[in-house]
């Protein structure tokens, strides 16, 4: 018996490593994503964005020290950079039910407000080259009430589609195509272009038929829920699309479509 309970203290002292680990990399993450700006101003060889990340959207270190507005390409890859950050969120949020009572108040205000930051890059249109991005005096006063009762509560009762979280699976590299894809379809909607909407949606189902999975076959897999993430009105026809993670339905007759996500796993490298 005293060794059983020795083993689940010593789990769960492991856990709580790992998810404070977790938050470390979500608050730099955030750091990283919101002072892109700042940081090449003080010296062009400070852009700290991942090279790979910047190959994926076809952006090199030299385009980043020379922008001068964010570009499509540009957005998205912050999209990527907002996406993993709140993967990591997701998973330090999961071991606040591990820390002492008193400690967890205090370590979900920091989170929940950082987050808050790292959202607002969003709300300047992913210009971090030229903006600061922050959490206003107001919308902190306003977020510590909850912030504070959800340190005691199982689950986070923000509407998923406060954060528009896909719940991408970074440990996936052969998935990659279709993170740049999912991001930029993410920017696509937010600046309302319908053109680029339609044309992304076809290159998502072109991606999936690459691995040989049909929107038939993906939407018979079973799922726990379905939450809806991103609601957008769309001026086209486009076509559905359905995987594993991911559910993209559109209404003509409202001239609208709906993202769902379809997985609630978390999985990092």
């Amino acid at each position: 018996t005293v060794g059983v309970i020795e083993n689940a203290a010593e789990d769960t002292k492991r856990l709580r490593e790992e998810r404070g680990v977790a938050l470390g990399m979500a608050l730099q993450m955030t750091n990283i994503a919101r002072d892109v700006g700042e940081d090449r101003q003080r010296n062009p060889a400070r852009v700290y964005l991942a090279a790979e990340d910047l190959r994926l959207f076809g952006l090199t270190r030299a385009d980043i020290v020379a922008m001068k507005e964010p570009t499509f390409a540009y957005k998205a890859m912050v999209e990527l950079q907002i996406q993993r950050a709140l993967a990591y969120y997701r998973v330090a949020r999961s071991g606040l039910r591990l820390l002492p009572s008193l400690s967890r108040p205090a370590t979900n205000c920091i989170s929940g407000l950082y987050k808050k930051i790292l959202l607002s890059i969003r709300d300047n249109d992913y210009d971090n080259l030229n903006k600061r991005a922050f959490a206003t005096k107001a919308s902190k006063i306003f977020a510590l009430p909850s912030l504070i009762w959800n340190a005691f509560s199982e689950t986070d009762f923000r509407a998923a589609d406060d954060e528009c979280d896909l719940h991408l699976r970074f440990d996936d590299v052969s998935d990659r195509e279709r993170q740049a894809a999912l991001c930029e379809l993410v920017v696509a909607i937010r600046s309302a272009d319908n053109k680029a909407i339609i044309s992304i949606t076809q290159r998502l189902q072109s991606l999936q038929h690459k691995k040989k999975k049909s929107a038939m076959e993906a939407s018979m897999l079973p799922t726990l829920e379905d939450d809806l993430i991103l609601w957008y009105t769309v001026g086209q026809s486009i076509a559905s699309y359905v995987d594993e993670t991911i559910k993209i339905i559109p209404d003509m007759e409202r001239g609208s479509c709906a993202i769902y996500r379809r997985s609630t796993q978390i999985h990092l490298d």
